[in-house]
């Protein structure tokens, strides 16, 4: 059986860290090792995760996603990694071990729970499928609950250029060279209320979509400006949902509009 590490990034994260923690010891295959990465913790997180048994390595440089986790992975030697954010907590005790089932399939590179209900992709995605039905705003791996092989991401780190959104990068990448990456269905929740990065997150999605040379699942620039004409009396009126469904509208027309002049390379995830 392969060893796991699990690789947890923090700062500042002592109110949710131990629902985290607790959560990961519960499991039925708890990871050999935790390794916490911390990027500037002031709030007595990291005595948290040393009070769990976990190791910490110090990140002193300013925040940057893909960078932080690099450098943590380098400090692991297993190999599967399982990432996990500070926020996110596992709400059933089979969920690690579902997810090392799935890689035990050698041609998986990485398996993640599934975000939403929408049941768009299989439980299983390959390239075929991609280049059949395109891709959409939603990544099909994560890295807030995810886990991959280790000698794959030796191959292909995590790129730079990608940050904010390095695990969707890194999981077309694996599918374009020929693995598949699953998806589970599990009860976790996210203890932190992010900031809403709609459009940042739509820029660097048709940046992946040109890249990769693959269509983008999206209303399209005609159907975006209809949605903003239909939510906008909703929206005036105080409706919330007509609000929601005009700001992502528009959010995902400027990230059409702007995509090729978006700085990819700043960090704007402030969660971390």
């Amino acid at each position: 059986m392969d060893k796991i590490t699990a690789l947890i990034r923090y700062k500042n994260s002592a109110e949710t860290l131990l629902e985290v923690l607790k959560a990961i010891h519960a499991q039925t295959r708890v990871p050999e090792r935790i390794l916490g990465i911390d990027t500037g913790s002031t709030d007595g997180s990291s005595n948290l995760l040393r009070e769990a048994g976990a190791d910490i390595v110090q990140w002193d440089q300013p925040y940057h996603a893909s960078k932080v986790l690099n450098f943590g992975i380098s400090s692991c030697e297993s190999p599967l990694i399982f990432c996990l954010s500070s926020h996110t907590v596992m709400h059933e005790p089979d969920t690690v071990q579902r997810l090392a089932r799935e890689l035990e399939d050698p041609s998986v590179c990485a398996a993640s729970v599934k975000w939403d209900k929408d049941p768009y992709y299989t439980d299983k995605v390959t390239w075929s499928e991609l280049v059949d039905k395109g891709i959409k705003f939603g990544s099909i791996y994560s890295n807030s609950l995810g886990l991959f092989r280790r000698s794959l991401w030796q191959e292909y780190p995590f790129a730079d250029a990608m940050t904010g959104i390095e695990d969707y990068d890194w999981a077309l990448h694996q599918l374009k060279s020929g693995h598949g990456v699953s998806r589970i269905e599990a009860d976790f929740s996210y203890q932190r209320n992010g900031h809403n990065r709609e459009m940042d997150f739509a820029a660097r999605a048709f940046h992946l979509a040109n890249h990769y040379d693959l269509n983008l699942k999206w209303l399209g620039v005609g159907g975006a400006l209809r949605g903003l004409v239909r939510n906008l009396p909703g929206m005036l009126r105080g409706d919330k949902v007509a609000a929601t469904g005009f700001q992502t509208c528009k959010n995902r027309l400027l990230g059409k509009i702007l995509w090729r002049h978006y700085d990819l390379g700043k960090d704007k995830n402030t969660s971390k």
